[in-house]
């Protein structure tokens, strides 16, 4: 892995709220969760 991928796989872990569009001004990509992207490097 590089540099790449670990922004990539952080922005695609992050929890999002429906109705809202992100990236935005105020959540960025959403709320950082780091357990949920170990658990999808892992294959969970």
């Amino acid at each position: 892995m590089d540099g790449t991928d670990i922004k990539n796989m952080l922005l695609r872990g992050a929890e999002r709220e429906l109705g809202k569009t992100y990236p935005s001004k105020e959540w960025g990509y959403g709320i950082l969760d780091i357990f949920g992207v170990f658990e999808k490097i892992r294959g969970n």
